[in-house]
Parts: C-alpha cells; structure tokens; sequence
C-alpha cells in the first residue's frame, strides 16, 4: 500500500498591485483562483513579519475580499493561503501598499 500527499500550490496575489501607493482605506483584494481550494486565508499587517496580524480573515469562500478602515497613510504588508480539506498550503509572496494621506481639513480663520 502506498500513501502520498500532494502539496498545495501558493496562490498568486493580482491586486492590490505590489508596491502600490495612494490607495483608498477600503480595498478589494485579489487572488488567482485555485478551483481545488475549499477556502483561503488572508493576513494584513503593518509589518511583514506579521507577528502579531493586523488582520487575519479565515474562510473566505472565493478569490478575492474587502476590508475597509484601512488606516490613512500606512504601509502594508498582504499574503494568502488556501486550504483544501485538513490541509494548508504555503503562503503566497508578500505584497505591499501604501494607503493615502487623510484630507485635509480646512479651518477658517476666526
């Protein structure tokens, strides 16, 4: 009898682009499609060794989510994983963006 397992590809991150900047707080983010993946895990952070997550979603039934409130002016770090059955693929590469600055508020003089 033989037993083997079959490793699970890394999903490949489309956007928010890598490096991107001047992006809105609410952002939809992108993954290719894995038909064989029963959901995916996504992770954002403000530090790419994501130590302690920003955020981490579970369970996502398609490829891509959104996420408001995203802070103003912040660089951060985004990576995915798939799952299928018991099993957790590798994480995909890291990206990175830069949300925009907050507008400013006018203040009239008094």
């Amino acid at each position: 009898m033989f037993t083997f397992t079959t490793k699970i590809e890394a999903a490949t991150l489309i956007s928010p682009a890598n490096n991107a900047f001047n992006l809105d707080t609410f952002q939809t983010f992108n993954w290719n499609n894995v038909p064989y993946a029963d959901n995916y895990e996504i992770q954002i952070d403000t530090k790419n060794t994501f130590d302690t997550p920003n955020l981490i979603i579970s369970n996502i039934s398609q490829n891509s989510r959104e996420v408001d409130k995203l802070l103003h002016d912040t660089l951060y770090y985004w990576k995915i994983r798939i799952k299928v059955n018991s099993e957790i693929g590798a994480w995909s590469d890291i990206w990175t963006f830069r949300t925009k600055l907050k507008e400013p508020t006018l203040e009239l003089p008094t």
